[in-house]
């Protein structure tokens, strides 16, 4: 259902051409949005699980060698430890992408919110947006300025009703843009020691070298937690943020058809 309505008058009073509102849209992205938020927290929540049960498993097997290296008598290491390293290291990669595509369908939901609601000054695509975002030196800059007006155009428009998508970088975005860069330069710099480590597992020549071989591991496994953590959160929280002016955008759509 589409209908129109007017935007006010300027100060000298001319009125201004109205805008037309496409309800039924606006409805429906503001649906999608829910569903693909969602869809991103619950791969964030995968994501750390898996994470999770990596360190259990590195944990158990240092405290095994730890035991070996003391004289004690145990029982040899169960397979499903290894497993449990292999399908928590796979799973975390299936569940990182999942959550970085719930985010820019979520952020595409909610350009497509705005446009029913009639904003059409955008001066960045979508698509290039997605785009430069693996391009070097570019996703630097142009995805979150196409994000940050794709923010700016649901919160602006809510609050003013007012159709438009002008106005400066928000502090969230910048917030946003140096958590990913920051964060995918030191899950690249952790990776890369890791790395170095494993090269190191051909000179272990005893339990002892292999327990301080698997704390070194269980380390670097952590701070890649922790990054990985930053780097789920802080989306998933710059989409929850913007829901509340995403769910007043459609009401304010929703309430047009009764103007």
């Amino acid at each position: 259902m589409t209908v129109e309505i007017q935007t006010g008058s300027d100060e000298a009073g001319s009125q201004r051409s109205a805008v037309p509102i496409d309800v039924g849209g606006a409805s429906a992205a503001m649906g999608r949005f829910d569903v693909t938020l969602h869809l991103a927290w619950l791969a964030g929540v995968v994501l750390m699980a898996c994470h999770g049960a990596g360190l259990w498993s590195l944990a158990q097997m240092r405290s095994w060698v730890d035991a070996v290296a003391a004289g004690a008598n145990v029982e040899p290491l169960p397979p499903t430890y290894d497993l449990l390293a292999n399908v928590s290291l796979y799973g975390g990669i299936v569940a990182w992408l999942a959550c970085f595509t719930a985010f820019f369908a979520a952020m595409y939901q909610a350009r497509r919110l705005a446009t029913a609601v009639g904003v059409r000054d955008y001066s960045h695509s979508f698509l290039w947006t997605v785009i430069t975002l693996f391009i070097p030196f570019l996703n630097l800059y142009r995805p979150w300025v196409g994000l940050d007006e794709i923010r700016r155009s649901v919160i602006g428009t809510a609050q003013t009703e007012r159709p438009s998508a002008d106005g400066d970088m928000t502090a969230f975005t910048y917030a946003l843009a140096a958590t990913i860069i920051v964060g995918g330069v030191g899950a690249r710099w952790t990776s890369r020691l890791a790395d170095n480590l494993e090269k190191t597992v051909g000179a272990i020549s005893g339990p002892t070298e292999l327990s301080v071989y698997l704390s070194k591991f269980v380390d670097f496994a952590m701070m890649e937690a922790a990054i990985a953590a930053a780097m789920v959160s802080v989306p998933v929280l710059y989409l929850a943020t913007l829901r509340p002016h995403a769910v007043r955008l459609a009401r304010q759509a929703h309430a047009s058809t009764h103007g």
